[in-house]
């Protein structure tokens, strides 16, 4: 018979002959990360029992467009602390052990305006599935009109727009003239009764 139990217990109640077995003890370290350049390379690395590892990640942040990636930090298992925020750590191989390079994505808003305004915010990183505050801004005697780009239809007519960041976004804001035309008129038409200066329609302000 055979058994794993060590230390063993023997019952000496006949004479006994037995012999111990051993195997290489062979702990795997586990590198994961979606970005960047990790050594050792990420999967299942094996061979480095009693070991010194020295893991490290660079290629933060990876731009791919408009989304981009950051890195945050490392989290393991194992002989491998729990969490750190660097770039490298040593890990002592004794035991199956992770290792996870961790990023944030981030998605680039781009906001612009048309003649005759300004926007509060032109361009920015932004963490995936956080909130960011837009504004309109109209010269004098103008008006905002609506946001044209990705933008919910929904919201697109408001001048200060709250906007979830689940995707890269470019806006455009557009203005058009605050005047109204006033048409000069005496009523009845009567030329004995005076005129009227000026006598064209004219574009003013309103309160003007």
């Amino acid at each position: 018979s055979s058994t794993n139990a060590n230390p063993l217990s023997l019952t000496m109640d006949k004479a006994r002959s037995i012999s111990a077995a051993f195997v290489t003890n062979t702990p795997a370290l586990v590198i994961s990360s979606s970005h960047g350049l990790a050594s050792p390379a990420p999967g299942t690395n094996s061979g480095f029992y009693g070991r010194t590892v020295d893991c490290t990640i660079s290629g933060s942040p990876e731009v791919s467009g408009p989304t981009q990636y950051v890195y945050s930090g490392w989290t393991g298992t194992g002989s491998t602390p729990a969490s750190g925020a660097g770039t490298n750590v040593s890990v002592i191989v004794a035991t199956n052990s992770t290792l996870t390079w961790n990023w944030v994505t981030y998605y680039q808003l781009q906001a612009s305006a048309g003649t005759n305004g300004a926007v509060s915010l032109t361009n920015g990183w932004f963490a995936a599935n956080s909130n960011v505050t837009v504004n309109a801004i109209p010269d004098t005697g103008f008006r905002f009109d609506q946001w044209t780009g990705d933008i919910p239809s929904a919201i697109s007519s408001n001048a200060q727009v709250a906007l979830a960041m689940t995707q890269a976004r470019t806006l455009v804001a557009s203005f058009s003239s605050n005047r109204v035309t006033v048409t000069p008129a005496i009523t009845p038409v009567d030329s004995s009764r005076g005129t009227i200066s000026p006598s064209t329609p004219q574009q003013l302000l309103p309160g003007s």
